[in-house]
């Protein structure tokens, strides 16, 4: 498979760019082409199944499936903090992490999952942190038994399912769940539909967002999530995680360093930032962006509008988790 190469902040606090040239490897017309994917709003979900919605979110909340029955989805996608966690790097079940969790909401609309950008789909990236010994190191052999013993989630699944509690069972359940953490009506959102009007520094902050050419990577209906890209366009920066992203999995040279591009949606709530959760500010992650990416030092005037602009892509959280409290 041909990955798309572009631009991904691979950045550590207190580092110091350093000019690079392009590398020959990027795959420059393609991501031209990848680039003018419109920016739309967050469509409404459809009326959701609350059986099926609410067994799955029972699920994303069940630590028995992991290895230790101490850690769920949930420990790691705090649903409360837009679907993302608080902590630098998310912890498994040996207190051990490697990277920052995304967050959970809005990632049905991305076309490939985790950081590396490795899984296709909500249904194939729950093996993931299943099967990963950092992370919940079980097996669904093991977590169907354990499932199994529960008499009133046994009955749960029997209502849903013929064939009750199985593998692919589980895994529909919670890609269904996290389907409805859709968050539509931002105020970018309500702007784009002509509903409000922003500010002049958040229509500043939009239009250098576009002139700039942040647009050219976070971009879609997500602002980001559909492409592939490499830390280090313009600059470079001298990290200490040594976290080699696509490559570990493809084991091609020309994806060392190369990352899916994070959606901006509800960035400013999603604090800390980038995979190895380094900064830990909004503004101080636009400014490095612009220099690492775009090779552009931002004004403080540009790097406030930036960050005004990216407030306005806050939306309210999932009606879903209303609906299931």
């Amino acid at each position: 498979m041909r990955w798309i190469k572009a631009v991904i902040p691979w950045l550590m606090l207190g580092c110091t760019p350093q000019q690079v040239t392009h590398s020959p490897s990027l795959d420059i017309n393609r991501l031209n082409q990848a680039k003018h994917h419109s920016v739309l709003p967050i469509p409404e979900p459809e009326p959701a199944n609350l059986s099926l919605a609410r067994l799955g979110w029972q699920l994303f909340q069940d630590p028995r499936l992991s290895s230790n029955n101490a850690i769920s989805c949930a420990t790691c996608h705090e649903l409360h903090h837009y679907g993302a966690q608080s902590s630098m790097v998310s912890t498994g079940v040996n207190g051990l992490g490697e990277r920052n969790s995304p967050t959970v909401f809005n990632s049905s609309l991305n076309p490939m999952q985790f950081w590396d950008g490795r899984a296709f789909n909500l249904h194939t990236q729950i093996d993931g942190p299943v099967h990963n010994p950092v992370e919940m190191d079980s097996n669904w052999p093991d977590i169907v038994i354990k499932l199994q013993q529960d008499s009133e989630l046994k009955s749960q699944f029997q209502r849903l399912y013929s064939d009750g509690i199985t593998e692919a069972n589980i895994k529909h359940a919670i890609d269904y769940f996290e389907s409805q953490l859709l968050t539509p009506n931002s105020r970018f959102d309500q702007f784009l539909k002509g509903e409000i009007r922003l500010s002049s520094d958040e229509l500043q902050g939009w239009q250098q967002f576009q002139d700039i050419g942040c647009i050219n990577c976070h971009q879609g209906v997500n602002f980001g999530g559909n492409l592939y890209q490499s830390f280090g366009l313009t600059h470079r920066i001298d990290a200490k995680n040594n976290d080699s992203g696509l490559y570990s999995v493809s084991k091609d040279p020309r994806d060392n360093h190369v990352f899916r591009v994070p959606s901006l949606r509800n960035i400013a709530e999603t604090a800390p930032y980038f995979h190895d959760g380094s900064i830990a500010g909004l503004s101080d992650a636009v400014e490095l962006m612009a220099i690492s990416q775009l090779g552009v030092t931002l004004t403080s005037n540009q790097r406030h509008n930036l960050t005004q602009f990216l407030h306005t892509l806050t939306a309210p959280k999932p009606k879903i988790l209303e609906e299931l409290q």
